[in-house]
């Protein structure tokens, strides 16, 4: 990420830069260097929207929170992110980009969709950084958006790229009775822990 923003710094100088993930959220300092403008801690969908606003009405994008933001050459903080809702973030446009839509597979489920319908994990494995990233919570989209999303996805493959869909199985239960009610026939692959 740094070396791509590097040189995207050298193409064109007065591009801004921004950089989010696991590795922002868990060590944001290894990105305050000189070529990168933003780091994006946690989910930073509403945080990366309040950037795009600001830079479009021609403002300094700081001050935002869930950010830290490099100004004159010091990385400033924007204070604690605002309070995460799965069920706020709009469906994806699927359709902007129909021909490399075939190309997407996971093993032999060619061609695959993929949806979350849950963020993060309230379990603490020592081999996962995901509780930290997320503070232990474990956020849930209301089925009935899951459902009418689905309705949407063309693929006949859907990953649920939950970290832990099933921690709620009695959720995904109802999830399940309603995807058949809707009468949509796909094939699902999801993540499960080995006692879910």
């Amino acid at each position: 990420n740094l070396e791509i923003c590097r040189r995207a710094k050298q193409l064109v100088p007065t591009c801004q830069t921004a950089v989010g993930g696991h590795h922002a959220t868990l060590e944001a300092v290894d990105y305050h260097e000189p070529q990168m403008d933003h780091v994006f801690v946690g989910e930073g969908v509403s945080a990366f929207r309040s950037v795009l606003r600001k830079l479009e009405a021609g403002q300094p994008a700081t001050g935002i929170r869930g950010v830290w933001s490099q100004v004159d050459g010091t990385f400033v903080w924007g204070g604690d992110a605002e309070p995460y809702d799965a069920n706020r973030l709009p469906h994806p446009h699927r359709s902007l980009v129909p021909a490399d839509r075939e190309h997407y597979f996971i093993d032999y489920m060619k061609p695959i969709a993929l949806m979350r319908t849950t963020v993060g994990c309230h379990y603490r494995c020592t081999f996962c950084s995901l509780w930290r990233i997320m503070d232990g919570r474990y956020y849930t989209r209301d089925l009935d958006d899951i459902v009418e999303e689905l309705k949407q996805v063309p693929e006949p493959h859907v990953h649920f790229s939950d970290d832990e869909p099933f921690v709620n199985s009695a959720r995904m239960d109802a999830l399940a009775d309603k995807i058949e009610k809707a009468g949509i026939q796909k094939y699902y692959y999801a993540y499960s822990r080995i006692d879910t």
